[in-house]
């Protein structure tokens, strides 16, 4: 399942990049999205709903770990490598893999939650 995730934490980095306005609603995506090089892609694979969903989880992160939060989204919004990561919050590559690791579980875990329900 966490293999599924990835890929649509992939799909989410696209869709969040595709500079979809919400209003008056920002998500640490957008913020993000501002500091970007602006690119696009043609193609996104993910449903809105499906994309808020990830959203959601993201916000649930960001209240529980920031750091996992912010890492995520550096590494699947802005699509920047781990070394250039490690190099921008002082972390060790060790430390980068685990909080991207804790990050992508706990998104997996609050999809799979919401599944159930």
């Amino acid at each position: 399942m966490i293999e599924e995730t990835r890929e649509e934490l992939k799909q989410f980095g696209v869709w969040s990049r595709q500079g979809i306005n919400f209003g008056r609603v920002r998500s640490c995506m957008q913020i993000f999205l501002e500091m970007s090089t602006g690119s696009r892609v043609k193609s996104i694979n993910i449903t809105d709903e499906r994309a808020m969903l990830i959203n959601d989880a993201v916000a649930a992160l960001m209240l529980e770990d920031k750091m996992s939060a912010d890492i995520l989204c550096l590494f699947y919004i802005r699509r920047l490598p781990e070394y250039i990561i490690t190099e921008k919050t002082g972390l060790s590559r060790g430390k980068v893999k685990s909080l991207l690791s804790l990050a992508e579980g706990f998104v997996d875990g609050f999809l799979c939650s919401k599944l159930a329900a």
